[in-house]
């Protein structure tokens, strides 16, 4: 074994160690800078973060087209033996 090559391992192994604590070390601190929310349920986080996002305006008129191309719903057997 080469004992240049061993030591030429070694050093990127420490490049690349010192590389993941400097992103690391970013990366923490700019989380720092935002507050910690915690949610009750999927669905609690699911509609927050709809409300943090904008639909494209093209996505949103698909959305719009294809909802009002739907047949409508019958009434539930409930509703209709009851005339509600």
């Amino acid at each position: 074994m080469n004992p240049h090559s061993h030591s030429q391992l070694n050093q990127r192994s420490k490049e690349k160690t010192a590389a993941n604590v400097n992103q690391t070390h970013s990366g923490a601190t700019q989380t720092a800078h935002v507050a910690a929310l915690e949610f009750g349920s999927p669905e609690d986080l699911l509609r927050h973060e709809a409300a943090q996002t904008d639909v494209p305006a093209r996505v949103a008129k698909r959305l719009q087209d294809s909802i009002r191309e739907e047949p409508p719903r019958r009434k539930s057997w409930l509703r209709r033996l009851f005339g509600g």
